[in-house]
């Protein structure tokens, strides 16, 4: 063979790898999408975009954790299904697919149904109450009223409510875990507030139908707290609530309802009702009551909240605020790391108005409410006192800005001289907790 031929040989099997190896990267850089999932991974891409690109809030245009939520669970299961070796391509299209609709739907679910600062304010302004109503479809008939008489700081408002909710299965099965007589007749409401309301809502439901509803949970951290009870009267639903999130209304069985508040370190038990979880915390450090949670925490001698008995309780209301306005005076003594949990305006939680049973204590309300508000709040039970020595709220606890500094609590502007779990609470009453850097001299104890 001749040297020509040898060469033009050698030159067309080098030319066949050559084309060999492009074909190869070609294969590598064109077909990684489909390695990924083909279309499915193109519609995870576009959901991962959009929640990477939308703003959390309550204002108009914004977005709520429901949506949120939505669009994460079904970004989690296409996520799930693209990463299975098992999974056949009918599934993979059929993900794709889904996913690519709940975009679509989040994509046109920002928050439309939202009230203003604005609006808040001239309401607070007119004394009246601001009230809005909607339809809630597989509910009912929303009313909203907004006492802004009591009102905070103003801030947008998200009324938005969903029947079920992005966590409306979660729930359905944890019911059905519990396997709760009622439980089936449940109703998840998902009201789409992100974070605590600036002021409380009272609600009231006409749903049509059913409105033997007895009790409300709040969904939390996988389980139901119990918030309190729903009147029915003339068809329609009563309750209040502090802020968004998955709400649950349990039905009537014809057991009575809890007729006393609970104890110290114990939860109220609702009757039918799926476990709750435990309320406050529990102390690591103690704490004597010799610190400014002495004059409105501490020891007193005798249990004062009297047991309901066997017979119904009267409902009550009160308002009940959390503040630690001293501490906006002591910043430059404050640590840093305590200064995120310090609002700008030292409201933690603003007048609240809450249902009470009779001869629920002032630290029972407390208890409910930040349970219910998610607001951190840790205390020791003082066997000892037969009392409760709160040492935290908010994450603020006693000698954190100075040997004076702590927790205290008024009814009515009065501080009472024995511990918050002596004292029985009645309509009307005005609880505020208060942080003190100066044993009360500063929040106007004595």
């Amino acid at each position: 063979m001749s040297t020509w031929k040898k060469r033009a040989r050698l030159w067309a099997v080098v030319g066949i790898f050559a084309l060999l190896a492009a074909a190869g990267i070609f294969k590598l850089t064109t077909i990684e999408p489909a390695e990924r999932g083909g279309e499915l991974g193109a519609q995870i891409e576009a959901a991962q975009a959009l929640l990477d690109g939308a703003q959390e809030g309550n204002a108009a245009g914004e977005y709520s954790w429901n949506a949120l939520g939505a669009l994460r669970h079904a970004l989690e299961s296409a996520q799930t299904l693209a990463q299975s070796d098992s999974a056949t391509e009918e599934e993979r299209a059929a993900a794709a697919q889904a996913l690519a609709e709940e975009g679509a739907r989040f994509a046109e679910g920002a928050n439309q149904t939202c009230l203003t600062p604005q609006e808040l304010q001239a309401a607070a302004e007119s004394g009246a109450p601001l009230t809005r109503t909607l339809s809630v479809e597989g509910a009912g008939e929303l009313t909203w009223s907004l006492p802004c008489d009591q009102l905070g700081e103003a801030a947008p408002v998200n009324l938005q409510v969903v029947a079920g909710g992005s966590e409306g299965d979660e729930i359905a099965q944890l019911l059905a875990a519990q396997a709760k007589e009622g439980s089936s007749f449940a109703l998840t409401l998902a009201f789409c507030h992100n974070g605590a309301l600036p002021v409380q809502a009272d609600l009231s439901l006409k749903t049509g139908g059913e409105t033997a509803y007895a009790a409300l949970y709040r969904y939390t951290g996988g389980a139901l707290e119990y918030a309190g009870p729903v009147q029915a009267e003339e068809g329609a639903l009563s309750f209040s609530l502090g802020e968004g999130g998955s709400w649950v209304l349990l039905p009537a069985t014809g057991e009575e309802a809890p007729d006393q508040p609970s104890r110290e370190g114990e939860q109220p038990e609702a009757p039918s009702a799926p476990s709750t979880t435990p309320a406050g915390g529990s102390s690591s450090t103690p704490a004597g009551p010799s610190g400014p949670s002495s004059a409105g925490s501490s020891a007193g001698s005798s249990q004062g909240a009297p047991s309901g008995g066997n017979s119904t309780p009267q409902t009550s209301t009160v308002t009940v605020s959390i503040v630690c306005t001293a501490l906006l005076d002591k910043l430059d003594q404050v640590d840093d790391n305590l200064r995120p949990y310090i609002p700008q305006n030292g409201v933690i939680l603003p007048p609240t108005k809450v249902e009470i049973q009779e001869g629920e204590s002032a630290f029972e309300v407390l208890k409910r409410v930040t349970r219910s508000h998610r607001i951190q709040m840790e205390f020791q039970s003082q066997s000892g006192y037969g009392s409760a020595y709160i040492e935290g709220i908010g994450h603020l606890y006693e000698k954190q800005v100075g040997s004076g500094s702590g927790w205290m609590y008024k009814v009515n502007g009065t501080f009472p001289n024995y511990g918050c779990s002596q004292y029985p609470l009645k309509d009307g009453d005005t609880l505020v907790w208060c942080y003190t850097c100066d044993f009360g001299k500063d929040v106007g104890g004595r």
